[in-house]
């Protein structure tokens, strides 16, 4: 069995996840290179992994679990959301944030691996906006919180004005 720090954990998972993504060429004319656009957006991609590993239950037994799928990769995290926070309040950015592992976000925080406490699923929503037929899906299910990143296109261009094939 694999030992890595919470750290190297999120490196890790990140290379992982990117390996397995699907990636889009865009050639403008403009230069002879060409762009490169990823199935997701990769700060999204890492903020729900970071939420995975923060806001995590320690004391279940249950693995995070992470799935990647055809259109749609799951993030299942042990315990559901903490405090009085509700599936709603994370489509705001009204609510209070709450960190179940106060000390390892912390960590995080002074690493610059997160920028503010509760502003993830802000930037999650923000870097979701620019993958016109990308969602988040979050739900509690039973011993935790499912977060689902699924499309129903592939972005293939980075001209918001143009069709997506």
């Amino acid at each position: 069995m694999l030992r890595l720090t919470l750290f190297d954990a999120v490196e890790e998972t990140q290379k992982y996840l990117h390996s397995q993504m699907k990636v889009a060429f865009e050639i403008t004319g403009i230069t002879t290179q060409r762009t490169e656009i990823p199935e997701y957006p990769l700060p999204a991609i890492r903020e729900l992994i970071l939420n995975c590993l923060i806001h995590r239950d320690y004391l279940s037994p249950i693995d995070v679990q992470i799935k990647v799928f055809d259109n749609y990769i799951t993030f299942y995290n042990p315990g559901k959301l903490y405090g009085d926070l509700t599936i709603e309040d994370l489509k705001t950015d009204k609510y209070q944030a709450n960190a179940r592992n106060k000390l390892i976000a912390e960590a995080f925080y002074l690493t610059g691996d997160i920028e503010k406490y509760g502003s993830g699923f802000r930037r999650i929503r923000k870097e979701l906006d620019k993958y016109p037929t990308m969602k988040l899906v979050c739900e509690e299910i039973p011993n935790g919180f499912l977060a689902t990143v699924c499309y129903t296109q592939q972005k293939t261009t980075l001209n918001p004005n143009s069709a997506m094939f």
